[in-house]
């Protein structure tokens, strides 16, 4: 379609110099946002545009599921916090549960524990006793023979800086407090059976001629009892000498 051309008086007679005005088919332009004005030719004046609203919306969209993902990840992230607080809730909060015991530790009062374990009277644990022995400069070969309820208990060990188990010692307690040894060193003494106030002893016959590691006399079986102040002997010691016929050395 063409233009037509319009013109205008101006004052004093002049004529305003012709210019064209063409239609314009808004449906075939894209879709325009109002910009700014900015001049036109002979005075005229045309609208700028922004970009389409189309573009503002694809942004908008991103946007907006930015937002929701981190939503989404701030509720995961609160749930996990609270899950894991949950699991670690101590289970000796339970009504009826305890603490489990850790592994290698005996519970206390029972025979063997620590020296937290407590023994009725004030005697001393079968671990303390066994210390005690230690600090004698013996070794416990076992503590199957102290009861420290008992009148009378033992505990034997080996001289510890023996490189061949010799000499050994009975260490004899009574009601859980240490009272003696009974007898001096030998060259191998055991522990055979015990009463609440009687142990018997065990110890190995050597003649004159055997070596320390292999003694040809057999053994002799010995009890000591409780007297009520005191260990006394209710068999006859083996002599100590080693040229006796038999000794326990």
């Amino acid at each position: 379609m063409l233009g037509r051309l319009v013109g205008a008086g101006l004052p004093g007679g002049r004529r305003q110099p012709p210019r064209w005005l063409f239609p314009v088919h808004l449906p075939t332009l894209p879709r325009l946002i109002p910009g700014k004005v900015v001049p036109g030719r002979a005075g005229g004046r045309i609208s700028a545009y922004r970009q389409p609203v189309g573009r503002y919306e694809v942004k908008g969209a991103i946007a907006l599921r930015r937002i929701v993902l981190i939503f989404v990840l701030t509720v995961t992230a609160l749930l996990a916090g609270a899950m894991s607080a949950a699991f670690a809730t101590p289970s000796a909060s339970v009504p009826g549960t305890s603490a489990p015991t850790p592994p290698g530790t005996a519970p206390p009062g029972t025979p063997g524990a620590g020296s937290a374990a407590a023994v009725p009277g004030g005697g001393l644990s079968a671990a303390q006793a066994a210390s005690l022995v230690r600090s004698q400069g013996y070794t416990p070969l076992g503590v199957s023979g102290y009861e420290p309820g008992f009148a009378l208990s033992v505990i034997v060990g080996r001289l510890s800086t023996s490189a061949d188990g010799h000499p050994q010692q009975a260490f004899f307690f009574h009601q859980g407090r240490y009272v003696g040894t009974g007898t001096t060193p030998s060259a191998g003494v055991r522990w055979i059976w015990s009463t609440s106030d009687v142990v018997a002893l065990q110890y190995d016959l050597y003649r004159p001629g055997d070596p320390m590691c292999c003694p040809s006399a057999g053994a002799a079986t010995v009890r000591f009892g409780w007297d009520g102040s005191g260990v006394v002997p209710l068999d006859p010691i083996p002599s100590s000498d080693w040229s006796a016929p038999l000794s326990r050395r």
